[in-house]
C-alpha cells in the first residue's frame, strides 16, 4: 500500500488515495490501515473510531498508543473512548484502573464509569470496595454510582444500603431510582414493595415509578395485577400514576383509564 502511494504525487488526490485504502483496510487489516490514517490531517482521521476498536482486541497498549498519536484532539478523544470501551468488555477491571490513573481526555469521565460498571456485572463488591479507595471526589462519585447500580442486578439491598458512601442528595436518590428499575428486571414484586415504602418517606421521590416503567415494559399484565391488588390510599395512588406514566406508549386508552381510578 505504502509502495502505491509513493507513485501519487502530494495533494488531494493522495489524501484522497490514503482515504480510500484506510476505508478498504480499517477491517481486513487494522494496523495497516493505522499508520496510513496517521498520514492523513487531523479533520480526516474520522475512520479512525472503527480501526481503534480493532486494534483494541488484539493489543490495548499499542492501540492507545496509536491513538495517542492522532493530530486531532477531538478524534483521539473519541477514540480512547471507543478503546476503553472495547477493553471494558474483556478486562473491565484493568479499564478502570487506566481511567482512574490516567487523565482522561476533556468531557470523557463516562469512561471510568463504564468500565467500573463492567467490573461490577462480574464482581460487583470487588468493584464497590475498589471505588470507595479513590483519592479524587470526582472519580470516586462516578465509580461508586457505576458500582452501586450495577450491584443491584445481583444484590439489590446491599446496594440500597451502599448509596449511602455517595456524598450528594442527588446523586443518591438518582443512584435508587437506578437500582429500583434494576431490581425490577429479577424481582419486580419486592422493588416495587420496597420503592412504595420509600415513596412514605421521601414523599417528593418517584421510585416507584421507575419500578413499574421498567416492569410494566416487561409485563404489563403482572404490573397491572399487582397494582390493582393495592388497599386504596395514597401509597395505590402513586403506584396507579406511575403505571399509568409507563403505559402511555403501548396503551394509551389503557393508561388514561387506570389515571382515571386515582382517588386523590
Amino acid at each position: 500500500a505504502r509502495e502505491l502511494l509513493d507513485r501519487v504525487p502530494e495533494g488531494k488526490s493522495r489524501l484522497e488515495a490514503i482515504g480510500s485504502l484506510v476505508s478498504a483496510l480499517s477491517y481486513e487489516e487494522p494496523q495497516i490501515a493505522a499508520e496510513l490514517l496517521l498520514l492523513l490531517p487531523g479533520p480526516k482521521q474520522h475512520s479512525a473510531h472503527s480501526i481503534a476498536s480493532h486494534l483494541a482486541k488484539e493489543n490495548i497498549n499499542e492501540a492507545l498508543a496509536w491513538a495517542a498519536k492522532l493530530s486531532s484532539d477531538e478524534v483521539r478523544s473519541q477514540v480512547i473512548g471507543s478503546i476503553v470501551r472495547t477493553w471494558s468488555e474483556t478486562d473491565p477491571k484493568a479499564a478502570a484502573m487506566y481511567c482512574a490513573e490516567t487523565t482522561l481526555p476533556e468531557g470523557r469521565s463516562w469512561m471510568l464509569g463504564n468500565a467500573v460498571g463492567a467490573w461490577a456485572e462480574e464482581e460487583p463488591r470487588e468493584a464497590l470496595a475498589w471505588a470507595q479507595k479513590l483519592s479524587k471526589q470526582a472519580q470516586r462519585s462516578t465509580a461508586l454510582t457505576a458500582a452501586i447500580t450495577k450491584m443491584a442486578m445481583k444484590f439489590p439491598e446491599e446496594a440500597i444500603r451502599s448509596v449511602n458512601l455517595l456524598a450528594d442528595d442527588d446523586e443518591r436518590r438518582q443512584a435508587l431510582h437506578d437500582i429500583g428499575s434494576s431490581w425490577a428486571e429479577k424481582d419486580p414484586i419486592r422493588a416495587a414493595t420496597w420503592a412504595l415504602q420509600m415513596q412514605k418517606r421521601e414523599t417528593d421521590s418517584d421510585y416507584i415509578g421507575g419500578v413499574l416503567g421498567e416492569w410494566a415494559s416487561n409485563d404489563a399484565e403482572s404490573a397491572a395485577r399487582w397494582t390493582e391488588s393495592l388497599a386504596l390510599g395514597p401509597a395505590r395512588d402513586s403506584a396507579v400514576t406511575a403505571f399509568s406514566h409507563a403505559l402511555m406508549d403501548q396503551d394509551p386508552q389503557g393508561a388514561s383509564a387506570w389515571a382515571g381510578t386515582v382517588q386523590n
